[in-house]
């Protein structure tokens, strides 16, 4: 069973975070999206950095109930990350 909660959520929350981050925050965003396709690529586990980026976005929206959401979120990342080899 495929899992679309992350389709429904992501678009508006990375678009909040893009709005309330700073330039350094969106740039350590954008170094964990890069760690993560290199790791992709390398065929290496990303599983520790995509928490990561996500956690940063989150951090970033400053919202409580997307932080409660984190556990869920790293739930599909532990998933899909196993899904994908």
């Amino acid at each position: 069973m495929i899992n679309f909660q992350p389709f429904i959520f992501e678009p508006g929350i990375t678009y909040h975070a893009t709005i309330r981050a700073t330039d350094s925050e969106l740039e350590r965003i954008l170094d964990y999206g890069a760690q993560i396709e290199e790791r992709i690529k390398l065929g290496l586990d990303r599983t520790d950095v995509e928490q990561k980026f996500h956690k940063a976005i989150s951090k970033e929206v400053h919202n409580a109930f997307i932080d409660k959401l984190m556990p869920v979120i790293f739930q599909s990342i532990n998933r899909g990350v196993v899904l994908s080899k």
